[in-house]
């Protein structure tokens, strides 16, 4: 049986991506690879455990909220936004 495609908008373009892919997963293969900037430095930030423990992966979800890319497995369609700011 084939896999299950979904659809992704990142910050307004659409992927398709195959059902249970990892969120994050996804973002490193669209080479989007800045999540969010720290608020003192400005520097550009993103994921680096890949297993939850970090938070550098937050990312909003719409109807979710905030949530870590690496623990979200796809499963139905959804519109995500980067840019979350750190302290």
């Amino acid at each position: 049986m084939p896999n299950k495609i979904c659809r992704v908008a990142i910050d307004g373009k659409q992927y398709n991506v195959i059902e249970g892919q990892s969120l994050l997963s996804v973002l490193i293969e669209h080479g989007i690879l800045a999540l969010k900037r720290n608020a003192v430095s400005g520097r550009d930030r993103f994921g680096t455990c890949g297993m939850g423990v970090c938070f550098e992966c937050e990312i909003l979800i719409h109807n979710l909220g905030v949530r870590r890319a690496c623990l979200v497995t796809l499963d139905t369609d959804v519109i995500v936004q980067t840019g979350i700011y750190c302290e």
